[in-house]
């Protein structure tokens, strides 16, 4: 904005510079009456220094500085892509909280909003019961092993038990990369304890710049 008005004066002041300076050229070769002439170009006037003194336009050099009142302007910040970011739930769900909005500073890990949904809940039931599943199926391949170690069993029968615990442990594996997707810690689940409501937190430190949800 400083730029803009100092490039308007200085094509003011240097119109006026030029007719000033052609003004007292001819004043030195003789003494005529005070005239104004109409220049071809209808968009340029010429003063004589008599006019020019009595309107009170003064003349100088063009200098930066900095401005003593402030300025309220209308503008845009664009921000670097690297510097922004876009927050989003991987999971569907209502939205219980929002806790920002546009304007609001926000640190990293700070929570924006909450949501739910009862998928959740089962996901974590989910991986629970394979927890337990897994429990009885590592007794079951252990005795299977002892059995087979004592000719007492039969080799396929240790086969489909390992067979077994190792689609289960795949299976709690899946699981809990989809609670910890949810931001929920799987070693902090219990049967008394599921999530049902999920936070959503910031990634950067930042400002909102604008919130496209709303309650519900």
């Amino acid at each position: 904005m400083k730029k803009f008005i100092i490039l308007l004066l200085h094509g003011f002041l240097t119109g006026f510079v030029v007719s000033c300076g052609s003004d007292t050229a001819s004043k030195k070769t003789e003494v005529t009456e005070e005239h104004t002439e109409e220049n071809e170009n209808g968009n340029t006037a010429s003063l004589t220094l008599a006019q020019i003194n009595s309107i009170g336009i003064a003349f100088g050099t063009i200098e930066d500085k900095e401005l003593t009142a402030s300025l309220q302007a209308n503008g845009i910040l664009q921000v670097p892509n690297q510097n922004k970011a876009t927050v989003n739930s991987l999971y569907n769900g209502v939205i219980k909280s929002l806790a920002v909005q546009p304007g609001n500073v926000v640190r990293r890990g700070q929570v924006i909003a909450t949501i739910a949904n009862p998928e959740f809940v089962q996901v974590q039931s989910d991986y629970l019961n394979v927890n337990a599943r897994i429990t009885m199926a590592e007794l079951e391949v252990k005795r299977q092993r002892e059995l087979n170690a004592g000719n007492a069993g039969a080799l396929k029968n240790l086969q489909a038990a390992e067979t077994e615990l190792r689609t289960l442990r795949t299976a709690r594996a899946t699981y809990a990369q989809q609670i910890k997707l949810m931001g929920v810690n799987p070693g902090s689940i219990s049967n008394g304890k599921l999530a049902s409501v999920l936070a959503i937190t910031s990634p950067i430190n930042g400002v909102v710049s604008k919130v496209n949800v709303e309650m519900g």
